[in-house]
């Protein structure tokens, strides 16, 4: 079982460093049968992803719903945020993160032991000499 954030489902929905090496993982999950699991915050993360790069003019507002689409079509089980937030906050607080939200995924990951995966350098090397169910996209 997986746990994935919004920086790596990005980077399957938007072409970009790394996009292919993300895609390859992600087929090889679904080929070895592993459910992948994502915080319902992850639908909020794509959708102001999105919207962001729309409106910095690197993808046209057109496109928008056909990537929404493609991401509503990927096999992903979601897990409601407020199982894990007081988890997330003290992971927060614990690796001195400057917001919440990478930890609700971390939290859930935890929680769940998962293996947790990123395409976020920053989070990662924050995290994982403390946290060794942490993987990056490289």
């Amino acid at each position: 079982m997986i746990a994935v954030d919004a920086s790596l489902v990005f980077k399957l929905l938007v072409q970009e460093d790394l996009s292919d090496q993300v895609d390859a993982l992600w087929k090889r999950w679904l080929a070895n049968g592993l459910t992948i699991y994502a915080p319902f915050l992850l639908h909020y993360e794509i959708y102001n992803a999105i919207r962001r790069t729309a409106w910095k003019k690197k993808l046209h507002p057109k496109d928008q719903e056909r990537i929404l689409d493609v991401y509503h079509g990927l096999d992903i089980t979601f897990i409601a945020d407020t199982e894990n937030l007081s988890l997330a906050l003290s992971m927060s607080t614990t690796h001195n993160l400057p917001a919440i939200y990478d930890a609700v995924y971390l939290a859930m990951a935890q929680a769940m032991h998962l293996e947790f995966w990123t395409a976020d350098l920053k989070l990662f090397n924050a995290v994982s000499a403390k946290l060794n169910f942490v993987r990056k996209v490289s």
